[in-house]
């Protein structure tokens, strides 16, 4: 007895197609749904593809940095051969060499 009074009110509030009605809503919310859903989606793949990069990004930084140190050690240790060249004379390091090879301790 009480559902035949709800589906009675149910038409005298929205009408003799409100079965209809209520669907056509559900189908829209799950529609709206997978809308939402593949845009999140679709921006949780680019923050991927953003955090790749970067990590690409970080490697190739990295790798520059220890290059460029390798070669300012490298300047560094070219100076300290010339100023001990000015210093000492051209042929500074043999001298050195036999007389710390030839040191005993």
């Amino acid at each position: 007895m009480k559902r035949v009074s709800i589906v009675k009110m149910q038409l005298l509030y929205f009408g003799s197609e409100y079965e209809k009605r209520i669907l056509s809503n559900n189908i829209n919310d799950v529609s709206a749904f997978r809308d939402k859903y593949i845009y999140v989606q679709s921006q949780i793949n680019s923050n991927e593809e953003l955090i790749n990069s970067y990590e690409e990004k970080k490697e190739y930084y990295s790798k520059l940095k220890e290059e460029w140190s390798n070669i300012s050690t490298a300047l560094e240790e070219q100076r300290d051969r010339q100023y001990a060249a000015q210093l000492l004379g051209a042929n500074w390091g043999k001298g050195y060499f036999r007389w710390s090879f030839g040191r005993t301790e």
